[in-house]
């Protein structure tokens, strides 16, 4: 039998649920990030306009060409730094957000990562050691404010960025003086990312898509999609925690260096390294375990067991096998059959 009032009843408890979510997500208010006068983020975009056409494939080109990219980029990354010491927030349309044109943002921000890269390898190459950790640490500085205010997919560059910036410091540490170490190690501490920066992101990409989709229908549409959204704050978090324990490797190698300079040898342990050369921990986020260390006379393994927490012997060409994450210290080959294995690979 029936019961039309349990029914009617049921349809208002579901009405007013409707109705409470909806004025929850109308007038829960969102205030935008205040965007600063002069804008760093806009002069960085400005600079990744004037940049050589080649910056991207500076890796396959010949030597003139590659000479010619770093020399034309040379005062747009001058450009790009003075926009690094300004504060920067992401421009964000809030009346009619237009993701295409900000995609298209987002190339000019990763066209400069290549730039610092580019200058990076040739100051090396030349024997500019401080040249070449100015332009690695560069790219850290600017990996933090490609995200600032931003949505998700600028959280997501910013990842990638760094993990670009922290390979090309990797690839010069064991060339680096005392001095030299000690700068880069207190410098590198600072340019981490900020603890809730995820749930940042994700609050502003749900302004955005209020604006565009309505607030009654984004409510609905985000009821029906919650599996899918904490499918996606989960894999966001795996790569967060990959770029910070990819972070902590390289500071961790840079006080590996200092010991090695200060001892002329290598700790049998990286508990060692506490409190004189690390002060910040040990730990891999990653994983919630110890990083693996093997030590063999002056050069070492050093890597994060990753998500799956189980030593697979190390990170190898075949990803199926091995979950380990380790930083790129080997440099790329300058030929264009090595293009896909270059440090222009974005981690997804």
């Amino acid at each position: 039998m029936q019961h039309p009032r349990r029914n009617l009843f049921l349809l208002a408890i579901i009405a007013l649920l409707l109705v409470g979510g909806y004025l929850f997500y109308t007038n829960n208010r969102f205030v935008p990030p205040a965007v600063p006068n002069p804008n760093g983020y806009e002069v960085l975009l400005e600079a990744a306009k004037q940049l050589h056409p080649r910056t991207g494939w500076y890796y396959e080109s010949t030597d003139e060409e590659r000479a010619t990219i770093i020399a034309t980029n040379k005062p747009v990354l001058e450009l790009a730094r003075r926009g690094l010491e300004m504060d920067s927030v992401v421009p964000i349309n809030w009346t009619a957000p237009d993701m295409q044109g900000h995609l298209d943002q987002l190339s000019g921000i990763r066209e400069l990562a290549r730039a610092f890269s580019a200058a990076r390898y040739a100051a090396q190459a030349a024997g500019n050691r401080s040249v070449a950790v100015q332009n690695g640490a560069d790219m850290l500085r600017l990996a933090n404010h490609s995200y600032q205010g931003g949505l998700l997919v600028d959280l997501l560059v910013g990842f990638a960025i760094q993990n670009m910036g922290l390979d090309s410091l990797a690839k010069i540490v064991d060339e680096m003086d005392r001095d030299s170490c000690e700068e880069l190690l207190r410098e590198i501490e600072q340019l981490d990312f900020e603890p809730g920066v995820i749930e940042k992101a994700m609050t502003v990409d749900a302004q955005r898509a209020k604006i565009e989709m309505g607030a009654a229908t984004y409510f609905l549409a985000a009821w029906q999609s919650s599996a899918i959204t904490a499918a996606s704050v989960k894999s966001t978090k795996v790569a967060f925690d990959r770029v910070r324990s990819l972070h902590k490797q390289l500071q961790l190698r840079i006080a590996l260096r200092l010991f090695l300079l200060d001892n002329q040898r290598l700790p049998e342990v990286l508990a060692e390294l506490e409190p004189e050369y690390m002060q910040n921990g040990l730990d891999d986020l990653l994983s919630d375990k110890p990083f693996v260390y093997r030590p063999a006379d002056e050069s070492y393994e050093l890597y994060s067991v990753g998500p799956n927490g189980n030593d697979d012997g190390g990170p190898n060409d075949d990803e199926t096998k091995s979950d380990d994450v380790r930083l790129d210290t080997e440099e790329f080959k300058l030929e264009a059959s090595d293009a896909k294995n270059t440090e222009l690979r974005f981690p997804q």
